[in-house]
């Protein structure tokens, strides 16, 4: 029976297929900085990733899932970290300006410890970036899994990508003054409210999992700090 188009009243009419609906139906599209197709310049794909930031944040994790390898989140976390790393450079240009100087004022310090420090500062803030992507995204989806909040997990994979994702951001943010302290305060939040979307679990789960790690430090901290007070205290009743 043919619908009539002049019925008001006419019930709206689906037209079916074969019954097979593509399996990427409603999947959100890659990350702009994985999407040379939609955004084939480079600076292109980083103001995508900046426009996403500022309009919907949190589809920035839900995309991640999109993609795949290490590749990308780790080049994205090295751009955003870029005036940090200057700024290594330039401190460890001054330790190897001192390896030249002439000694003063009975300063015997060998000559290869400023040397050292110049190659090895730069060194250490890039093995810190690798560890920050790589096991701090390692820790993230382990306090998750304790909160259990990966019943429907995207996996290590993913997560370890978004932790790349999100260092970038959290660095370049962390160098506004005043600002930075918010910027420590809130990030975690804002990394759990993203793994919660990326794992599709509760976001006070996703909140727990990433305040978890700081916690802890915090308590082990004060552990350390009472241990010494207490040192300090029977040593000097003695």
């Amino acid at each position: 029976m043919e619908p009539d188009p002049h019925n008001p009243y006419q019930a709206p009419v689906a037209f079916l297929g074969d019954g097979q609906e593509p399996a990427t139906f409603g999947a959100p599209p890659p990350l702009p900085f994985e999407d040379p197709d939609r955004f084939p310049g480079f600076w292109s794909r980083v103001g995508g990733m900046f426009q996403l930031l500022f309009s919907r944040p949190l589809r920035l994790f839900e995309r991640v899932e999109a993609g795949s390898g290490y590749a990308r989140p780790l080049l994205w976390s090295l751009l955003l970290s870029t005036p940090i790393l200057l700024l290594s450079l330039l401190f460890a240009g001054l330790f190897g300006l001192l390896a030249f100087l002439p000694a003063t004022g009975g300063n015997d310090l060998p000559r290869w410890l400023p040397l050292a420090l110049a190659v090895g500062y730069p060194l250490l803030l890039l093995l810190g970036l690798l560890a920050g992507m790589f096991l701090g995204g390692v820790v993230s989806h382990a306090c998750l899994w304790l909160w259990g909040g990966l019943r429907n997990s995207a996996g290590l994979h993913q997560t370890v990508r978004a932790q790349g994702y999100f260092q970038g951001f959290f660095l370049l943010a962390y160098l506004i003054p005043l600002l930075n302290i918010l910027v420590a305060l809130g990030a975690p939040a804002f990394l759990g409210m993203g793994l919660a979307r990326l794992h599709r679990t509760d976001t006070w789960r996703g909140v727990c999992a990433a305040y978890s790690p700081v916690l802890l430090c915090c308590l082990l901290y004060a552990g350390i700090l009472l241990l010494a007070v207490g040192a300090v205290s029977l040593a000097g009743a003695r």
